[in-house]
């Protein structure tokens, strides 16, 4: 079964926003090693009935070396270096409340798993909530 969250895109932009904070903090400590950590990935399909984009929420690390400068602007190269946690002594990030959680975006409609939503449902208070038949997230 898929869920669709009637308005739900602006829940999911605040729970976002709130962890955002607590992420450029931990990666103001990061840095120091070279590293980033990134809370999720966006892919972005065109289709026939228009655009699609599927998040991808979890723990995307990078390490970022500094290539030069061209002007007054340092270059910099992101690698892409896994999930896990690339070095034992970076502290433990803070935990994303999405992580592990695909879902779609239609409009200002949220579409879930019905396994990601019931571990989500708690932010979705309110808001109207419809069974779909099933559908490809």
């Amino acid at each position: 079964m898929t869920v669709r969250v009637v308005g739900g895109r602006e829940r999911l932009k605040r729970i976002v926003e709130e962890f955002l904070r607590e992420l450029y903090d931990y990666n103001s400590v990061v840095k120091q090693y070279g590293y980033y950590l990134k809370p999720y990935h966006v892919v972005t399909y065109k289709t026939a009935s228009g655009i699609k984009k599927y998040y991808y929420y979890g723990r995307y690390w990078y390490r970022v070396r500094y290539v030069g400068k061209k002007g007054r602007t340092s270059l910099v190269k992101w690698e892409y270096v896994g999930r896990e946690k690339p070095l034992r002594e970076l502290p433990d990030p803070p935990k994303h409340p999405l992580e592990d959680t695909v879902f779609l975006v239609e409009g200002e409609d949220v579409l879930l798993r019905d396994e990601d939503y019931l571990r989500l449902k708690e932010y979705f208070k309110g808001l109207k909530i419809i069974v779909e038949p099933e559908k490809k997230l």
